[in-house]
Formats: C-alpha cells, sequence, structure tokens
C-alpha cells in the first residue's frame, strides 16, 4: 500500500514537472530537468529499496508461512519473538507486534503477608537459590498437603485441580513429591483461599497444624500456584541471591515506599547455580514501581526478555537447583553430567539420568541435537577462532554448534554477515540463536540482511562456560542466502574476580589484562588501597558496593540488610537519608540457622590502608528489651601492628531510635577495623558507616569528608547531627567520589 501511494505521488510529481518545465537553451541541459532527474532517481531509489524489502519479507511459494505478518502472534511465536532483533544494515529493530506479558506481572502486586515474616511473591527482591540452612527442607522430599475446602468456597474444585496439576508438574522434573495430607503427617502445607492475597513460608516451618499456603482472590492461576509453592519447597526469591548486585540494578528510587522491605536482602543463600533470569521466583522488572519505571534494571538489557516471558513451569536451573538442594539421585547414580546438564532422578524414577540444556543430548549431555549436514563442537584455546558458514541453507533445519574453550576464556561471537528472512512486522521466520549467558535458558535470536559486524562477547559468571548457538529455519519460508559467524575465545583477565571491595572489572584486549574501576575513595590496581586523605562511605543501597567493610567469613553468623526497624508490633523507620532504603542488620529469626544467643557477625576492612588519623562514624539502633539478659551489642575493634585487637566502642539499646557515633583511630600501620554484632532479643540496625581522614571532632566537616573538591554543609536531622557534600561539576555521590 505504501509502494502504491509513492508511485501515485511520483506520478504526480511528474505531472507537476511537466507543466513547469521549460525549453532549455540549445546545448545546454536544463537546470529544472537535472532537478527532476535527481529527484526522480532518489524517489525511485527509495521505493525499489521499500519494494526489495516488502517483497524480501512476503515473498511466497506453495508451503510458504505467513504466520508472522499477524499483528497478534500465537502464544509460541510470541515467546520467540521477544527474544528476537531484526539487523537491518548498522540497525537493529525489534518486532512491532510484541504483547508482553502483563498479566503475570500485574500478579506479582497481589501478593500480601500476614504478620509473622514469611516469602510471598513480592516478598523481599530475593533469589530462586535456597537459604543456607537445610532444616527447612522437607524429609526425603515429600511434602504433604491439605486444601482446605472450607476457604475456597465454590472455587474449591478449581484449587484442588490447579493443585494437583503443578505438584504433578514438580514430580516430573525433581524428586519432591507433593501428596495429600495423611492423618499420621506433623508438619504439612495447609493452602487456604480465605483472605486476599499470595504468599508461602519459606521451606518447612515445622508447625504442627498446618503451614499457611495462601491463595486468595486472584492468585488461582498456575504462575503464582507454582511460585508459591516453589517457596514452600524451600526457594528464595531470585534477586534476594547474595551476588545479585553482580546481575540487578535495585532502582530504590522507583519503588513504591511502603514496600521497599519486598527489595531488601534479608537472607544468605547457597548460591549453588548462577543467577537465573528465567526463574519462577523472578520478579517482574517494574514489580512495586511508584512510577511506572523499573524497579530493577539488568546490566545487560538484551537478556530482559529471560524475565518477561511468560512463565508456567520450572526454570532448567530451578529444577537444576531443586534436584541438587534436594538430593535428588540415589548413591548408585555417580553419572558426571557436562555443559551444565544436571543429574535427574524425579519421583517414582528408578534411574537416574542426565537432565540436558537444549540442543544437547546423550549420557553426559556432549552429543548435539543438530541436523544432518550441520553443526559441531568447537574447541578452541585461548587466541583461537574459527568460522560457522550456513552459505546457502534450506528451510527445514535445526543446528547446534557447541563452542568450548579454555578455563580462563571468555568466549566472542560476531555476526559477520546476516541474509535470514523476517516479516513486515519484524519477526524473525528463520534465526540464529546465540546462548552467551547460560546456556540452559534461552538466547539472543537473530535474523535479517546486514554486513555490518556484531558481537557478542559471553558474560563473565565467575566460571568457564560453553556458548552454545543455534539455527532455526524450520518454518517453511523462501530462505535468504544465510548466515556466518566467527568465534573467537580470548583471556578473561576478570574471570577470577581480581578487584575488591565490589569495584567493577574491566576486561582488557584479550591477553588476560584487565583494570578496575575505583570508587568512594578506593584506589590501587585492585582497589583495594586506601589514602590517607580518602573517605569511604557505606549506605548499603547497593548491598555492599564498594564499601570498605564486607562479611568476615569466619564468624559464627552473617550480617543481613533490612529497611524497617520492628519491634513485635512496633515498626519504626528507617533512617537513610529518610528515603527507607536497607541498611544493616541483626535480627534474633536468623534464617533458620541453629544459633545461641551471644553468637557474633562481624564486618571488617581487608584493604591496605595509608597510615593515617581517622575518623569512624555509624549510625545504629537497638531495642532495649526488659530483659537484662542475651542483650544485642554493637563493638567496634582496632588492630595493626603494635597493637592488639582493642574494642574501642561498645554501644546498646536505643528504644529503636537512631543515634550517631563517632569513634577517632588514630594512625596505625597495617590498621583492621571490625565492626562486631553480638545477637541478643533485641534486633539492631546499622547504616552510614563512614570513614574519613582526620581525627573526630564535633562537626562533621571537619575535616572535610568530600572528594574532588566538594564542598561540606552540616546540618541537623531528627536530633542528629550530620552533612551534605556539594559537588563540583562533573562529580556526583554522597560524597562526590563518582565521575561523571
Amino acid at each position: 500500500m505504501k509502494g502504491l501511494h509513492l508511485l501515485l505521488a511520483l506520478i504526480f510529481v511528474q505531472g507537476l514537472y511537466c507543466v513547469e518545465a521549460k525549453p532549455p537553451p540549445k546545448g545546454e541541459p536544463p537546470k529544472e530537468d537535472l532537478q527532476l532527474r535527481n529527484f526522480l532517481r532518489a524517489l525511485q531509489s527509495y521505493i525499489t529499496k521499500k519494494t526489495f524489502y516488502s517483497d524480501y519479507r512476503l515473498r511466497s511459494n506453495e508451503e510458504q508461512d505467513n504466520s508472522l505478518e499477524k499483528e497478534v502472534l500465537s502464544p509460541i511465536d510470541e515467546e520467540e519473538a521477544e527474544s528476537q532483533t531484526v539487523l537491518i544494515g548498522n540497525k537493529d529493530v525489534k518486532p512491532k507486534n510484541l504483547h508482553f506479558n502483563k498479566e503475570q506481572e500485574r500478579d506479582d502486586s497481589k501478593d500480601k503477608h500476614p504478620l509473622t515474616p514469611v516469602v510471598g511473591i513480592k516478598r523481599n527482591i530475593a533469589t530462586r537459590n535456597f537459604g543456607i540452612s537445610r532444616s527447612a527442607l522437607w524429609a526425603n522430599g515429600v511434602i504433604p498437603y491439605q486444601v482446605a475446602a472450607d476457604s475456597f468456597g465454590p472455587d474449591y474444585s478449581k484449587a484442588v485441580d490447579i493443585v494437583q496439576n503443578t505438584a504433578a508438574n514438580i514430580s516430573k522434573s525433581t524428586c519432591v513429591k507433593w501428596r495429600p495430607k495423611t492423618s499420621s503427617d506433623k508438619y504439612f502445607v495447609k493452602i487456604t483461599g480465605d483472605s486476599d492475597g499470595c504468599y508461602s513460608y519459606v521451606g518447612n516451618i515445622e508447625k504442627e497444624n498446618g503451614q499457611i499456603l495462601n491463595l486468595g482472590r486472584g492468585c488461582l492461576d498456575g504462575y503464582i500456584v507454582l511460585h508459591e509453592m516453589h517457596h514452600a519447597m524451600g526457594g528464595i526469591h531470585e534477586q534476594q541471591r547474595n551476588r545479585r548486585k553482580m546481575f540487578v540494578k535495585i532502582k530504590w528510587e522507583n519503588i513504591d515506599k511502603n514496600n521497599n522491605e519486598q527489595y531488601a536482602r534479608r537472607r544468605h543463600t547457597e548460591n549453588i547455580d548462577v543467577y537465573d533470569y528465567a526463574s519462577i521466583l523472578q520478579y517482574h522488572l517494574s514489580a512495586f514501581t511508584s512510577n511506572g519505571k523499573p524497579t530493577m534494571t539488568l546490566h545487560d538489557q538484551d537478556l530482559t526478555f529471560l524475565i518477561s516471558e511468560s512463565k508456567y513451569e520450572l526454570s532448567f536451573y530451578d529444577k537444576a537447583e531443586i534436584n541438587k538442594v534436594y538430593d535428588c539421585t540415589s548413591e548408585t547414580c555417580k553419572i558426571s553430567c557436562q555443559n551444565d546438564g544436571f543429574r535427574m532422578q524425579a519421583v517414582d524414577q528408578t534411574t537416574c539420568h542426565c537432565h540436558c540444556p537444549s540442543g544437547l543430548k546423550g549420557p553426559t549431555c556432549e552429543e548435539l541435537e543438530t541436523d544432518e549436514g550441520c553443526g559441531k563442537t568447537i574447541i578452541l584455546s585461548n587466541g583461537g577462532s574459527d568460522e560457522i558458514n550456513m552459505t546457502p541453507y534450506s528451510s527445514g533445519k535445526i543446528c547446534t554448534w557447541l563452542v568450548k574453550a579454555e578455563s580462563d576464556s571468555l568466549i566472542k561471537a560476531t555476526v559477520t554477515s546476516i541474509d535470514l528472512p523476517f516479516s513486515s512486522q519484524d519477526d524473525c521466520y528463520h534465526w540464529i540463536e546465540l546462548r552467551y549467558y547460560l546456556i540452559g535458558d534461552r538466547g539472543k535470536e537473530l535474523c535479517g540482511r546486514s554486513t555490518d559486524p556484531r558481537t557478542f562477547t559471553q558474560m563473565n559468571i565467575g566460571k568457564a562456560s560453553p556458548f552454545l548457538i543455534r539455527f532455526n529455519s524450520k518454518k517453511h519460508h523462501t530462505p535468504g542466502t544465510g548466515f556466518t559467524v566467527k568465534v573467537e575465545a580470548v583471556k578473561s583477565g576478570c574471570i577470577n574476580s581480581p578487584c575488591k571491595t565490589g569495584s567493577l572489572c574491566i576486561e582488557g584486549s584479550g591477553d588476560g589484562s584487565y583494570m578496575c574501576k575505583c570508587q568512594n575513595g578506593l584506589s590501587g590496581k585492585n582497589c583495594d588501597e586506601f589514602g590517607a586523605s580518602s573517605s569511604n562511605h557505606c549506605n548499603f543501597e547497593d548491598d555492599f558496593g564498594t564499601c570498605l567493610f564486607d562479611q568476615d567469613p569466619s564468624s559464627e553468623i552473617l550480617w543481613s540488610f533490612n529497611t524497617k526497624m520492628c519491634s513485635f508490633n512496633n515498626c519504626a523507620r528507617a533512617l537513610t537519608h529518610g528515603t527507607d532504603y536497607q541498611f544493616l542488620t541483626l535480627t534474633p529469626y536468623y534464617d533458620s540457622v541453629e544459633y545461641s544467643m551471644g553468637f557474633k557477625a562481624v564486618i571488617k576492612t581487608t584493604a591496605k590502608f595509608t597510615v593515617a588519623d581517622r575518623c569512624l562514624s555509624f549510625e545504629y539502633a537497638i531495642g532495649n528489651y526488659a530483659l537484662k539478659y542475651s542483650l544485642t551489642e554493637l563493638n567496634i575493634y582496632v588492630e595493626g601492628t603494635g597493637k592488639s585487637k582493642t574494642r574501642v566502642k561498645h554501644v546498646w539499646t536505643t528504644d529503636y531510635s537512631w543515634k550517631t557515633e563517632m569513634v577517632s583511630i588514630k594512625a596505625i600501620d597495617n590498621l583492621v577495623i571490625s565492626i562486631e554484632g553480638v545477637i541478643g532479643y533485641q534486633i539492631i540496625g546499622v547504616d552510614n558507616i563512614a570513614l574519613r581522614p582526620g581525627l573526630c571532632t564535633n562537626t562533621h566537616c571537619n575535616p572535610n569528608p568530600c572528594q574532588n573538591g566538594g564542598t561540606c554543609n552540616e546540618f541537623i536531622r531528627k536530633s542528629e547531627s550530620n552533612f551534605v557534600c556539594a559537588c563540583q561539576t562533573g562529580f556526583s555521590g554522597d560524597l562526590c567520589e563518582t565521575l561523571e
């Protein structure tokens, strides 16, 4: 239709020029004729280009599949389209007919919680990962349940059906068996629907009259039910994983302030498998938004489709983790699975086998699912390369290439040319799939027509990993000319995490070199040095971020994070710049881990300090529980060359009101500062830990804590002295420590 309009316009313009044209002087081309020729040439070129792309997209034969021309795709095509990009010259185009799954995104907002601490569909931004205590697991992987008939009313049959179907699906891929409760079951899950909210306790809390899994109004949906049943098995939200900052960024400023606690990293996780965006327990990116903007972002925006796509079953890595945590294989199962495959012995199976990522098969996941004449395993040494060439090709093929390299390698794939058909809506009929993150999850899909190279570098997940490339031309559509992809292995400098104190590692030229991006007063090749004039501020909004302090792994227990100080039914507001963002905390309810009152949690410095006087300041709040025994305490210790570990500050009980303390630390060689929490019956919060040069004075601005020429301005907040830095142009951050 657009081509017809342009043709009519062309005829009209030609008519205009014919009317207005004047006879030219003899022997000289008319000026108007030159303008006309140039105009017509440009217009004809545009029409030819449009006609070419239209023909290229729509040309057909007897078996031509034109299903992608529609504005509304089938569910299967929609799932594919979300991961697709059409390459046209030097431009990347997304499909026009995407209809993202807003229903499941809205489902995240249905979660409400009882008074006792639980994790529900939006309770903390957490991880599908399991907690550090095995006591929360169900014995022998058996979970008795009871659907409370009196609480669902006319929806009782629907509730029974959906719970039974979900339980059956879980049993097909794990050894966890959900079965109806019997009279001999001491502990069980009581599934109710008589109140609002979708929520569950995490794991087995050993409640004799049944622990609640609530499916209130609007919760009887396959996505929600599976989500909550995974919680009951012991799974925690994906975003709460200990190392979440490497994979997602929490956008505190966009979160509804009444729900900030949902994003606190309150639990400690085993981190058995790497972060999985496709997990059933991964929230959508706008959960709890206050302004329509994302409450989380991914460091690699190209992977957002793994979160936005519909989820009605456990992801590949959900299954892997459940099987590992519950020891889902018998003692005789010794098979060693490769390429991210995992051993699986589901309910009622007598033998175990390797469950492989799609595209791989065989006893140990080392064989390829690929059609004859294409696909292979490519093994590269650092600096080595190979080429995948599919020119020409035919419709109806599935091809797989598995690229492997050395233990310190990252693999790069460069699409050097591509000519694969796509629809008028910019969906791919045939495509290349690049799994450069996790090969058990789907990868980014490409089609289009371009000779401009596009390079995709394998993400550093802290360990060597294969790179999987698949080609799909199953749809019967006129083929393009094909594609070429260059794969190469480069030596990584960042794979062993050389940058300290949470600093970002930037890869070098592929020779094992790297550069650490130091912030917050840190310096040195690995950002593990702290100069005499440096300042460091920890507000814990990015977990430990680039804080000088981090968990001491030898601690009896670990510090957690929270956003509110709670004393039974009374919750005081968190004092973090008035925003209710998260702070450091210890609670007497420590992740279901056995502990005794008096256990200690320690964070300490590991950076090398230049010898200088220092001022340590921090905000804290501790309850004043009436019992005078088992009190929660906070201690500050200092040690160094010639100075044994010495307590320099001891605080306790503030009636849950926030206070500020300052501690002067005189110059010591090889300085180490420790902050120790001693767990008692009272909850404790610690926030805004700052270390600045010079001994402490009665003012926060003497000496000046602001970096890079920033001006310090002191003010009073809630009867506490504090300061704010006015930064020079080009710098930002609480201490003007970040170069914009």
